[in-house]
């Protein structure tokens, strides 16, 4: 159980850096831990993938971007470290249901 707390502050210094483009390997490294024993690890902690987490939280400051400080999302995609617009709509729409663009002209009209 205490192995599962380290992880878990690990991981609380990975989301307060989780903008800047540190591989996962790195992380398994800073844990001492093997890449795959600390996946292992993570999601026994999470109940999901170190990527996939990663991408969730990038998803989600991306999101806030748009809907809140009115960023365009090319502009939200990039700021997110994504390295495509093609990839970030695709992600952005399987986790919220709408593409990023809806969000964006959800602003522009409801806010003239």
């Amino acid at each position: 159980m205490a192995e599962m707390q380290k992880i878990r502050t690990k991981v609380l210094t990975w989301r307060k850096n989780y903008m800047f483009n540190m591989h996962i390997e790195k992380f398994g490294y800073l844990t001492g831990r093997s890449l795959i024993t600390f996946k292992r690890d993570f999601k026994r902690a999470f109940n999901t993938t170190p990527q996939k987490w990663l991408t969730q939280k990038r998803l989600e400051l991306a999101h806030y971007q748009i809907a809140e400080r009115k960023v365009k999302p090319i502009e939200a995609c990039y700021e997110t470290d994504f390295e495509n617009l093609f990839h970030f709509s695709f992600a952005f729409k399987k986790q919220f249901g709408y593409a990023p663009t809806e969000v964006a002209q959800y602003n522009y009209i409801h806010l003239k």
